[in-house]
């Protein structure tokens, strides 16, 4: 049996960071064992290449999960209480991390650096994080809107129409450069380097003037380069690929 990996190359990741992720830990491991590597970038490539990877079981591909943003963008559906908030504009942001979540000096510096941007922000919070915020008694400012959970497909239309995405997700990150929108990543290292290379994403931390002024700055900035990861068509190469090698 052979063992493929689709997109199994970490992009120039902080190693040090990258060992305490259970996850990353994993990546590393598949990544060693398969046999055939589709990676989403030649930075992707080079970094397996550092690794003792043989170049002849690596592909460059693009990344599948823009064929998957492109797919869904035609099935996303707009959260019904949307309307209710009557915003003209809006920030999506997204706070998960236990590293963020359980730390109340940090999670109360992300607060104050949401409120002092003084824009309207829409924050999907998971109960787990609305109760650490309750047992911190932090004060939340009234232009952040706690919103539940919210669905895939509901996720989908938000970061389709927001006009800036705050976050500590690895993955709303790429999602963000698959829309259009400028992200602010509350995090000191990300898997992600070539967005922060062009000028895409912001690595603020849990500094609340950097989260305000990287808001401020980046809000009505747009992307018009979206070939870092391929065009959409990752699918289809990797079959053509296994076909040839089959």
């Amino acid at each position: 049996m052979k063992i493929l990996t689709v997109l199994g190359a970490r992009p120039q990741f902080i190693k040090a960071a990258a060992k305490k992720m259970p996850e990353e830990i994993n990546r590393i491991l598949t990544d060693q064992i398969s046999d055939y590597l589709f990676v989403p970038s030649i930075e992707a490539k080079k970094n397996l290449l550092n690794e003792g990877i043989s170049d002849e079981k690596i592909f460059v591909v693009g990344d599948i999960m823009y064929d998957v943003s492109l797919y869904y963008k035609e099935k996303m559906v707009k959260p019904k209480w949307f309307d209710d908030l009557k915003l003209a504009k809006f920030i999506l942001c997204t706070i998960h991390r236990a590293e963020n979540t359980d730390d109340i000096n940090k999670l109360s510096a992300i607060f104050r650096g949401l409120a002092a941007a003084k824009k309207d922000i829409i924050l999907p919070l998971h109960p787990r994080t609305v109760n650490k915020i309750k047992e911190y008694n932090l004060n939340i400012a009234k232009n952040i809107h706690i919103v539940e959970p919210v669905g895939y497909l509901e996720m989908v239309w938000l970061e389709a129409n927001t006009d800036l995405i705050v976050t500590d997700s690895g993955g709303v990150q790429k999602e963000a450069y698959f829309h259009g929108k400028y992200c602010i990543t509350l995090r000191e290292e990300t898997e992600w380097i070539e967005l922060v290379d062009q000028g895409f994403n912001t690595l603020v931390g849990c500094n609340a003037e950097a989260i305000k002024n990287g808001i401020i700055f980046n809000l009505d900035k747009h992307i018009s380069n979206k070939n870092l990861y391929g065009t959409g068509v990752t699918s289809t190469l990797i079959t053509d690929i296994l076909s040839d090698i089959r």
